[in-house]
C-alpha cells in the first residue's frame, strides 16, 4: 500500500485536491477526522488527555472543548509536546486502521500535523523534472 501524504496549512487546498483525487477514485483518509475521533468521550485518547489535562477541557456534555484545548497547547510548547505524545499511538492506530479499511493501492492522507507528515507517510524525492 502506498499512503500518499497531503500537506499544507489552513486554506491551502488540501480539501480541494482531496476532492480531486476522490474524483477519480483514489481513497482519501481525512487525518483530522481521525484526530476528532480519538477524542470522543469514554475513548482512550479522551481518558489521557482528560488525565493530562483536568476536567477543566470538557464541555458540560463530556466533550473535549477542543477550543480550550488548542489555546492552552498551541500558547505553550511543553503543553503542546504532552498532547501529541499523550495522543500519537491512538492517532497512529486509528489512522492505520482507517488506511487498512480502504484496501486500495494508494492512499490520500491530507494532513497538517508536521510530525505525522514527516515521519509517517512514504516518502519519494522528486527531481521536478
Amino acid at each position: 500500500m502506498r499512503i500518499v501524504g497531503l500537506t499544507g496549512g489552513i486554506a491551502s487546498g488540501k480539501s480541494t485536491v482531496s476532492n480531486l483525487f476522490k474524483a477519480h477514485g483514489i481513497p482519501v483518509v481525512d487525518a483530522d477526522f481521525v484526530a476528532c475521533n480519538i477524542l470522543k468521550e469514554g475513548t482512550g485518547g479522551w481518558k489521557k488527555v482528560v488525565a493530562a489535562f483536568g476536567e477543566d477541557i470538557l464541555l458540560d456534555n463530556g466533550e473535549v472543548d477542543r477550543a480550550k484545548l488548542g489555546q492552552i497547547v498551541f500558547s505553550d510548547f511543553e503543553k503542546r509536546q504532552l498532547l501529541n505524545s499523550s495522543l500519537i499511538l491512538y492517532f497512529l492506530f486509528q489512522l492505520d486502521t482507517s488506511c487498512q479499511i480502504k484496501r486500495s493501492r494508494n492512499i490520500v492522507l491530507p494532513l497538517r500535523f508536521s510530525h505525522f507528515r514527516q515521519n509517517n507517510v512514504n516518502k519519494k524525492e522528486t527531481s521536478g523534472k
